[in-house]
């Protein structure tokens, strides 16, 4: 919501060199996950809980380095084509232009829709020619106006409407929409509420999704399985953009533009400093905690009363680090603090903000923070190809609300399950990064496609020839599924 405000929280740097995935893929645990949780004790903790920190000193317990792992296959049962993938040359008013006007659309956390724009503009499955595409790609930017009404974020109705009219011009002008109804057309949508376009949960389920866009693919931020925004038929949920290295060191925005202004020093945010021996904060939030409108009406149905019940029960409890920010920025941290806090930090609490979705979920896994996910009807992204069980946390809304059964959940993991959730997380990064270049095919300019693992943009080509039907999952990818979309939770 806070996307469009300068050096926000949810617009902080998350980012690393491609020279070192090789290294942090191929590294021991003795580097990197050798020791857990902490090496020393925060100030505040009560002798009571010293006995929690001291259950991980000096242990020699240690966890294999992570490799990514093939969920699905191509279908070579029977005569398929090539997946080709066609991107329409739109007018600018439907990107270009809009970018140009708005510096921040290229970097705030809804601009997955500029950066998979680019990557498909050079990636192999690319074609020029529709007749050989299985999809059809509409690239309009949704996100990069703003309003002061929505807390400065995206103002949602511009994006309906731009929508609205990206789709009358395709249909109108080519013929391949009306050959399907729009059922082979891919858009992004990375609002709150996805394809509702709206900020709010009682607005957008009242709306419900853009008419015209009913039918097609939709790349959805929002993962929500209660949602009347949210079909899990045709929809794919995607990870929040945030802005990474690419080759060189400089920061790259969704358009591959260095992002000036918005940098973190270098040993802030690389991974190969990151050393969990001196994570001493236990479990960390530091977001809005309740919110008020623009009025300064307070919304009770805000977060369906999960933060609310966090600040309710542990802000005095110095096991937990919450601090509230409020829809103007006050108690925000600068970016560099904030991306210190994830780097000490053993648990990072991601509770459901307007949607179930939250950026502090990816923000957590870049620093090797364990993401306490809170949302009872969460899709996560990828979650056919991403076993997240391994790396995160799941307490369902009914849990929270016992009172202290979060921290005894928290409090009961072994030192061995916390460092393999670290380990793991070593694959999830590099998933939910929309990371440049992505691999070349050898002796040309295009992204090659990858059968497993790599980054964001890999797992997003896989999902689409998912739906293109050229794509298998596995029988235990199906059950990783059905494990992460259950609300009683897991750890």
């Amino acid at each position: 919501m806070f996307a469009c405000v300068p050096l926000t929280l949810f617009a902080f740097i998350l980012s690393y060199a491609p020279r070192f995935l090789n290294a942090s893929l191929a590294e021991t645990a003795t580097e990197h996950s050798a020791v857990t949780v902490p090496h020393g004790q925060h100030a505040s903790v009560s002798s009571g809980d010293r006995s929690f920190f001291s259950r991980f000193l000096g242990s020699s317990d240690m966890s294999a380095a992570a490799a990514p792992k093939a969920w699905s296959s191509l279908d070579t049962t029977k005569e398929v084509k090539p997946f080709r993938i066609f991107v329409y040359d739109l007018p600018e008013k439907f990107n270009a232009r809009i970018l140009r006007e708005s510096w921040r659309c290229g970097h705030h956390m809804f601009a997955a829709e500029v950066a998979i724009h680019k990557y498909l503009l050079h990636s192999a499955a690319r074609t020029k020619d529709p007749n050989e595409a299985a999809l059809f790609y509409i690239p309009v930017y949704t996100t990069c106006k703003c309003t002061s009404f929505a807390g400065n974020g995206p103002d949602p109705w511009f994006g309906r409407n731009l929508m609205t009219e990206a789709v009358l011009h395709v249909s109108t002008t080519y013929p391949y929409w009306n050959k399907n109804k729009g059922r082979d057309h891919v858009v992004a949508a990375t609002h709150d509420y996805g394809a509702c376009f709206d900020y709010l949960r009682s607005n957008a389920h009242r709306v419900g999704i853009v008419n015209d866009i009913k039918n097609a693919i939709i790349l959805s931020s929002l993962g929500d399985t209660k949602s009347p925004c949210y079909n899990t038929d045709q929809h794919i949920t995607i990870p929040t953009f945030l802005p990474v290295q690419s080759v060189g060191g400089a920061r790259t925005r969704a358009d591959w533009t260095k992002a000036v202004g918005l940098q973190l020093p270098l040993e802030v945010d690389d991974p190969i400093s990151f050393d969990n021996a001196r994570r001493d904060q236990m479990a960390f939030f530091w977001g809005a905690l309740e919110w008020t409108d623009a009025r300064g009406k307070r919304d009770d149905t805000y977060s369906h009363g999960v933060r609310q019940e966090l600040q309710k029960q542990y802000a005095d409890d110095p096991w937990f680090t919450l601090r509230h920010v409020t829809r103007d920025g006050d108690g925000k941290l600068e970016l560099s603090q904030y991306a210190q806090h994830l780097k000490r930090s053993v648990f990072c609490l991601a509770p459901a903000g307007f949607a179930p979705w939250s950026a502090r979920i990816y923000e957590a896994v870049h620093y090797g923070c364990i993401p306490v996910l809170i949302a009872d009807t969460i899709v996560l992204p990828f979650d056919d190809q991403l076993d997240w069980k391994a790396f995160s946390i799941k307490i369902s809304e009914h849990d929270l609300k016992i009172p202290g059964r979060l921290k005894e959940i928290l409090q009961k993991l072994s030192p061995s399950e916390i460092r393999a959730k670290q380990a793991a997380m070593q694959i999830a990064r590099n998933a939910l990064m929309y990371q440049f270049p992505a691999a070349k095919e050898p002796g040309t300019q295009t992204f090659a496609r990858q059968e497993k693992g790599g980054v964001a943009f890999d797992y997003v080509l896989r999902e689409l020839e998912i739906k293109a039907g050229v794509r298998r999952v596995s029988r235990e990818s199906a059950e990783i599924r059905r494990s992460a979309r259950s609300a009683k939770g897991w750890w």
